[in-house]
């Protein structure tokens, strides 16, 4: 079909496509990998067969991502571009499942306001140009709901199909599935209780769909209690022991992520208050809240932005932390699916200027995310060491986390490699290897970054042998030179 003879409405998608297409590819390569990403790659880049296997035991979330990656590796290589490109694809993709929800919620506008909120947002951008599962994340839960608002009302075949596929997927990629689809669970629980009218669907049916995924993740389930054993009892064998409790004043943070900054987050408000004002001037406030609480579409979205922030936030507090920001990716999707049929409540033309003006504020928190944003240096950090390291010399870590990044672009088999400390910390069967390593002939390249040695006891332990020679700083990283 000629360009010409396309609707204005695919028009306007393909270029907010392509604009997406545009924020997440440009640069991609311009920032060393950081100790995540080089996580990613390496368990990617093993074998298959020992892949679930290494994956399931370094990491608390599920596999899916780093099969996926393995994949795209083999057929489009490990350069920082090749891998960061699967979740831009992936982010792409995001912007088109996110106009087909936003149809599916409000009609065509809708849909065209919440893909172009998702294809500038600088949250998604950031996190479409990561090797991490994120972006991968954010795309599964909102397809699971995109199949999800169909499932009370289309008990077609295809729906309960496309739902429990698309769920199952998001299970079996981040541990925060769960919290999405207990939004789910949730919103099916108020219909029943108090709108019995928003779901056609025979129960039982619903139910099973809703239950089909939970049975199909059951393997992962087994490998999961594990983990939450550990990390309730905080044993050695906890991977989430770097994070902190969270305090109320992360939950302001969060939304400011969103929308990439305080400022935006405030022009975001400004909009939303000129909607209330709108709503307000054809009704009461009793009449406008009731609306909202009619509105199915309001209430699933709501529940889908709270529920996936609020429990997991509970549980950091009640039982162990396990609140991370970039975890609750797709409710930031529900956000912008909300601000999307808000803006559409104002009267044209007010409705596509407010539309543009808060596109307009997330793009221009993009813009300088690109001038701004610089990950963990390991890129330059590890060329200074290779170029300037003598065959036989020895480099320590000072922690094992930055291991990983070091390995990713250190290529030389002449120079042996000695971690410090590991990820729970500096022990002595630590420092003793290292006084034994020290006694040796020839230079040491001592690693600083992620630090678990706050009082510097390993670079105390080499200068005894060795005389301080020289320090380079790269951005999150140190290295010392002793000879």
């Amino acid at each position: 079909m000629p360009l010409r003879a396309w609707s204005p409405e695919r028009l306007a998608l393909l270029a907010i496509v392509a604009l997406a297409a545009l924020l997440r590819f440009v640069q991609l390569g311009h920032d060393s990998l950081w100790v995540d990403e080089a996580f990613s790659a390496r368990i990617a880049d093993t074998s298959f067969a020992s892949l679930f296997g290494e994956a399931t035991s370094h990491d608390p979330n599920p596999p899916l991502y780093y099969v996926l990656l393995h994949g795209w590796i083999r057929m489009f290589g490990d350069s920082e571009v090749a891998l960061r490109s699967l979740s831009a694809v992936v982010g792409v993709a995001l912007v088109l499942v996110v106009f087909g929800l936003g149809r599916r919620l409000g009609g065509s506008r809708v849909g065209l306001t919440a893909a172009l909120l998702a294809a500038v947002s600088e949250f998604l951008v950031h996190y479409s140009q990561e090797a991490r599962v994120y972006s991968l994340l954010a795309l599964l839960a909102t397809a699971s709901y995109f199949f999800f608002l169909a499932l009370p009302d289309e008990p077609r075949t295809g729906v309960i199909v496309g739902y429990v596929v698309s769920t199952t997927a998001l299970l079996y990629a981040h541990t925060y599935g769960l919290f999405v689809l207990a939004a789910q669970v949730a919103f099916v629980v108020v219909a029943l209780g108090a709108r019995r009218e928003w779901i056609r669907l025979d129960i039982r049916t619903l139910w099973l769909a809703i239950a089909a995924p939970i049975l199909l993740t059951i393997p992962w389930f087994v490998v999961f209690a594990g983990h939450v054993h550990a990390e309730v009892e905080g044993s050695d064998e906890a991977k989430l022991g770097w994070l902190g409790a969270p305090s109320l004043h992360d939950l302001p943070g969060t939304f400011s992520g969103y929308a990439g900054s305080h400022w935006a987050l405030a022009a975001v408000l400004v909009a939303l208050a000129a909607c209330a004002y709108a709503a307000f001037r054809q009704g009461s406030v009793r009449s406008v809240a009731g609306a909202l609480f009619d509105d199915r579409r309001v209430v699933l979205l709501v529940l889908w932005v709270v529920v996936p922030i609020a429990v997991p936030f509970v549980i950091s507090i009640a039982v162990t932390p396990i609140y991370q920001f970039k975890y609750t990716i797709p409710a930031a999707v529900a956000c912008y699916l909300l601000l999307a049929l808000a803006l559409d409540s104002l009267g044209a033309p007010w409705r596509a200027v407010a539309a543009v003006a808060v596109a307009v504020v997330f793009l221009s928190v993009t813009a300088r995310y690109y001038g701004d944003f610089q990950t963990e240096d390991w890129r330059d950090a590890t060329g200074y060491v290779s170029r300037r390291a003598a065959p036989g010399d020895l480099v320590v870590f000072d922690s094992s986390v930055g291991k990983t990044a070091f390995d990713y672009y250190w290529s030389r088999a002449d120079v042996e490699e000695l971690v410090g400390s590991r990820f729970a910390g500096l022990e002595d069967v630590d420092l003793a290897a290292v006084r034994a390593s020290a006694g040796r002939s020839g230079g040491i390249w001592l690693v600083i970054s992620h630090s678990r040695d706050p009082e510097g006891r390993i670079a105390a332990l080499l200068g005894e042998t060795h005389t301080f020679d020289a320090s380079a700083d790269f951005l999150a990283i140190r290295v010392d030179h002793f000879r």
